[in-house]
């Protein structure tokens, strides 16, 4: 079996270790920094500028972010971005112990950095699993790591409900402690670069320009990056803006938005965990289609429902149907693409789930201030517009055959090509 072969390598278990540690303190991380701000400025303009000033680094840097994992050994871009954050958060946390008042503009350059950091790590990382696994286990590999990494999302705001009852300073220290943890795991990954790339000098605009134009031209990249940034834009906002304020307009608690996201959360664990036993849709990935027309469906009924049971069950779907899309996609990214451009390839991929998140969040944060949509609306709208655009899939013919790609069918497992 795939999934107790991959588990044998101790390469991918250091990445999958250092992965799983990244993401328990970037959950803890981003809730104890809000929290933080909230309390020490009581003002919801400084929260929301903190946010701002973490994505736009992440934005603009993204792209170079690719070609810095393509041109630098991805062991040492990894582990000096994981260091990066461990040594911030350590600095912050000293400064608070040394007595240094805790202060908007602080929390302003904790977010910047940060942001700059993320832009260089999630390429990096991406790029990274076809480089320690081989082909026909990259499903599998990213099914693991998506499983530890969603069940973050889960168990983050747990262990940052238990950091938050601490000072700040100690609360900070904590979390570089966990992201030093993931930088030492690092240290044992052994990984470098195609060697026929190591012996280029272009320059990073260049080899920018050349990334950008080798998606461009094989079109089912094309097609799935055009999908990828509109359902990030569409899903995101709606799910992070919208739906708080429809919990709150039903005058439901906190615990119960917490009880949402729970749900969202879990489902996309088992989202995860259901991709490996699918064996990420292999042979079967005209299945994408009807999955995303079920997580947009799922999010236009969680506006309808009037008891938050159903709501998180809804949110749970969402979930699954959302990570039984993005795992097989990624996968198959990371199989078709060229070996020497993937840090450029999965920036892109991340640009579009994760970069443009403030584009979302500011469209969204404009619809409902000038009133022209409800929360309510907004949620159903989003689902809506996700389930056609997924819909629009089964008429589109390169979808159709992106099984048929010679590097796909090359990487099947030998049961498979049996």
């Amino acid at each position: 079996m795939e999934t107790a072969a991959i588990l044998k390598q101790a390469n991918f278990l250091v990445l999958w270790t250092a992965s799983s540690l990244s993401a328990l303190a970037d959950s803890a991380y981003f809730i104890v920094l809000a929290w933080t701000v909230v309390q020490a400025t009581h003002s919801e303009l400084a929260l929301g500028t903190t946010l701002l000033l973490a994505s736009i680094p992440r934005l603009a840097l993204m792209l170079f972010g690719g070609v810095a994992a393509d041109r630098v050994n991805p062991k040492v871009l990894l582990l000096m971005s994981l260091l990066a954050r461990s040594v911030i958060l350590a600095a912050l946390g000293l400064l608070f112990m040394a007595g240094m008042r805790e202060r908007a503009l602080d929390f302003y350059v904790v977010a910047l950095l940060f942001g700059t950091v993320d832009a260089f790590y999630w390429p990096t990382q991406g790029s990274l699993v076809p480089r320690v696994v081989e082909p026909r286990q990259i499903s599998v590999a990213n099914s693991l790591i998506q499983t530890v990494q969603q069940g973050s999302f889960v168990i983050g705001p747990l262990l940052a409900g238990i950091l938050l009852r601490l000072p700040a300073h100690q609360t900070f220290l904590v979390v570089a402690a966990i992201y030093l943890l993931g930088s030492s795991a690092v240290v044992f990954l052994k990984a470098s670069l195609p060697a026929d790339r190591e012996a280029r000098a272009a320059s990073p605009w260049r080899d920018l320009t050349q990334g950008l134009r080798y998606v461009a031209s094989v079109r089912i990249m094309a097609l799935i990056m055009g999908i990828a940034t509109i359902f990030g834009l569409v899903l995101m906002g709606p799910l992070n803006v919208g739906l708080p304020l429809f919990v709150n307009q039903h005058h439901w608690s906190g615990a119960i938005y917490g009880y949402f996201e729970a749900g969202f959360g879990v489902g996309a664990v088992l989202g995860a965990v259901g991709n490996a036993v699918l064996k990420g849709l292999r042979g079967h990935y005209r299945w994408i289609g009807g999955l995303g027309t079920i997580t947009g469906m799922a999010l236009a009924g969680v506006s309808l429902v009037s008891a938050w049971g159903p709501g998180a069950a809804l949110m749970a779907l969402a979930g699954a149907s959302m990570t039984l899309v993005s795992i097989p996609i990624m996968t198959y990214m990371q199989v078709i693409a060229d070996q020497e451009l993937m840090g450029r390839v999965m920036s892109l991929m991340t640009m579009t789930s994760i970069g443009l998140t403030p584009v979302s969040y500011a469209l969204c944060s404009w619809f409902l201030s000038a009133k022209l949509l409800l929360p309510k609306e907004l949620l159903m709208g989003a689902g809506i517009l996700i389930a056609l655009l997924f819909l629009s899939l089964f008429v589109i013919p390169d979808f159709y055959h992106m099984e048929d790609n010679p590097r796909w069918q090359a990487a099947a497992p030998e049961s498979a090509k049996g």
